[in-house]
């Protein structure tokens, strides 16, 4: 059914998968609910009418995950002190061995039109200039390199670093509402009847067990380190690119 949904390849993957994960926790406690009530006794139809009620919040969760993404990244790079992949072009960064950059900053220098490429003694002199120079030329790369076939690998690292931005940039939202599932598995299992006590304590013990892990999860390996591995490894792509365009 998901493949279904009117999305493009990097939307699923970079904006409905982050999604789907952040309300992950809601749907796991609800289905948990669902059976501990015996409401598993649904139809399919129901089921699927459940399913589709479902969908709705996940497309609009998407929308708010790439919000949030786009404006962590503005922040991200400011603090990085720009685009990655054009520092990486800097005359004073080491990301890139000196042959490559050369050959990276001749191939620009003879594609881009009306762009110059800045000198060593302009980047001494104004550096956020220069750097801004840069960014338009990684602008005309990511413009120049959409067809997903022929660059495969940057449209693979651009989904990634996606991915981990819009995981990373609604983070904190996540662990709110997997902290709201804990809480409000807990005090369900306080107005349940004594005499069904134990079964709900069981699975509310599960759901504890998952709604904690998801917590920890969240804490432990959605880092901004994490993100800047995802946007190194695109701008590596999107910067190799020089060596292919025709």
């Amino acid at each position: 059914m998901l493949n279904k949904l009117p999305l493009d390849t990097y939307s699923y993957n970079a904006r409905f998968m982050p999604a789907l994960i952040i309300i992950l926790p809601i749907i796991i406690n609800i289905l948990a609910l669902i059976l501990f009530h015996d409401l598993y006794k649904l139809g399919m139809n129901e089921i699927i009418i459940h399913l589709f009620i479902v969908l709705p919040l996940l497309l609009l969760v998407s929308h708010f995950v790439r919000d949030k993404g786009q404006k962590f990244q503005k922040r991200f790079f400011k603090s990085l002190g720009g685009n990655p992949a054009a520092l990486w072009l800097l005359h004073s960064d080491s990301n890139l061995d000196s042959g490559t950059k050369n050959r990276y900053h001749s191939f620009l220098n003879n594609n881009i039109p009306n762009w110059n490429l800045p000198s060593r003694d302009d980047e001494e002199k104004d550096r956020k200039s220069v750097i801004q120079t840069f960014e338009s030329a990684i602008q005309w790369l990511i413009a120049n390199t959409r067809n997903r076939e022929k660059y495969e690998l940057v449209f693979k690292e651009n989904i990634s670093y996606g991915f981990r931005r819009n995981l990373y940039a609604t983070k904190c939202y996540a662990i709110g509402v997997s902290c709201l599932c804990f809480i409000g598995g807990i005090i369900h299992f306080f107005y349940v009847p004594p005499a069904i006590s134990m079964e709900l304590f069981l699975i509310t013990f599960i759901l504890s067990v998952f709604n904690i892990s998801f917590i920890f999860g969240w804490c432990t390996m959605i880092t901004q380190s994490w993100v800047k591995d995802a946007t190194q490894a695109y701008a590596k792509a999107l910067l190799a690119t020089c060596d292919i365009i025709q």
